[in-house]
């Protein structure tokens, strides 16, 4: 369908920001995340609009790219900040419309729990924006905090990138063509993708059984309720009667 391009192109794009020796890695895993959008918009209109925004994002990390190369731009001035924040905000657009996708593939195939998925990691990364943008306004309104803040919202993206990357791997996993074979048990070829995915699986696994069990409980307490209720007052209508 498209989810195993778009991991890669979503590893290669996110994974390697973060750090200044990179040389164009999120301009080539963002060109293959728009051929993967080109695969699954022809199950979901939404990735067509994560397809506009990778193009903008392309964009301005090929111009970002060059300007760095050719010395234009220097780390933290107004023109990189700037450029920062607007590639930032064609990313967020991205990344909505990828998760909103993800929801309404899901939800056809009746795989509820992947949609539920798929609005969680869209709150965790909507969430990893705000405190990123809230950085570049503490970066000229605060700047002597502005770096332990940083860190904290650092370590949190790569909360979300993991979380991220899992949400793909299980829609590579789950989702397929009509045409496909639902019985195939794909699995990644990364044995490290494959043990935190089932990882997850458990632990979500837990909390589902945990919620049935909490559920039954209750049930059982409201109809005991519901029993005594009944038989103290069930007994003084009949009292009434005699």
């Amino acid at each position: 369908m498209g989810f195993g391009l778009l991991i890669l192109g979503y590893f290669l794009t996110f994974a390697f920001t973060i750090s200044q020796a990179y040389f164009f890695a999120d301009v080539i895993g963002a060109l293959v995340m728009l051929y993967a959008f080109t695969k699954l918009s022809e199950y979901n209109l939404h990735f067509r609009s994560a397809a506009a925004a990778g193009v903008v994002f392309t964009l301005l990390a090929l111009t970002g790219g060059f300007m760095v190369s050719l010395h234009l731009l220097t780390n933290e001035s107004t023109l990189d900040i700037l450029l920062d924040a607007v590639k930032s905000l064609s990313a967020l657009g991205m990344h909505i419309f990828i998760f909103l996708g993800i929801r309404g593939i899901a939800q056809g195939a009746e795989c509820m729990g992947l949609a539920e998925k798929a609005m969680r990691n869209m709150v965790m990364t909507v969430t990893y924006y705000v405190m990123y943008f809230l950085t570049l306004l503490l970066a000229t309104a605060a700047p002597q905090i502005v770096s332990y803040v940083s860190f904290m919202v650092y370590l949190y993206f790569w909360v979300c990138l993991v979380f991220n990357i899992l949400l793909l791997h299980t829609c590579f996993g789950m989702l397929y063509p009509a045409e496909g074979d639902p019985m195939e048990n794909r699995r990644s070829k990364i044995p490290l993708l494959n043990k935190l995915s089932d990882a997850f699986d458990r632990v979500e696994e837990k909390k589902n059984a945990y919620r049935k069990e909490s559920m039954q409980m209750a049930m059982d307490e409201a109809a005991k309720r519901a029993a005594e209720k009944e038989k103290k007052y069930g007994s003084k209508k009949k009292k009434k009667k005699k």
